[in-house]
């Protein structure tokens, strides 16, 4: 004996299916700024530091807020603007936590040595005089 159930509950999948018009301007609020800061590294001899703070941070801003207000309306503006600072502050976070694990890998591996590592301490102690060490 089967029981046939007709009333399926089927579990919400929102990100499963994508517009097209969505992914389209998703595409482009993403290439657009890659395209202007290309230009800008062939066109101009500024540092990259310089391009990607003035050309690409804007960029990536205004063409989120234009694409994504074509799909979405005037509710869209809020929402790119968080996501492109959000996602921007997290790169920056990023890069600058990269630098300090870089540079003490880089900085502090020679430094590390048997006698580091096996070095006694006795002489030093929390009466010990301040002028003492290096």
């Amino acid at each position: 004996m089967s029981v046939v159930v007709e009333n399926v509950i089927k579990p919400e999948k929102p990100w499963a299916t994508v517009n097209a018009k969505t992914l389209r301007a998703s595409l482009l609020s993403v290439i657009t700024p890659l395209i202007i800061l290309f230009i800008g590294f062939v066109v101009t001899d500024l540092p990259a530091t310089i391009l990607v703070v003035i050309l690409f941070g804007p960029a990536q801003l205004i063409s989120a807020i234009v694409f994504m207000s074509t799909v979405w309306g005037k509710r869209a503006i809020g929402d790119a603007a968080i996501s492109v600072l959000s996602v921007s502050a997290f790169g920056l976070i990023l890069a600058l936590l990269g630098s300090v694990v870089f540079s003490i890998i880089t900085r502090g591996f020679p430094m590390i040595r048997v006698s580091f590592l096996t070095q006694n301490d006795v002489y030093i102690s929390p009466t010990t005089d301040l002028s003492y060490g290096g």
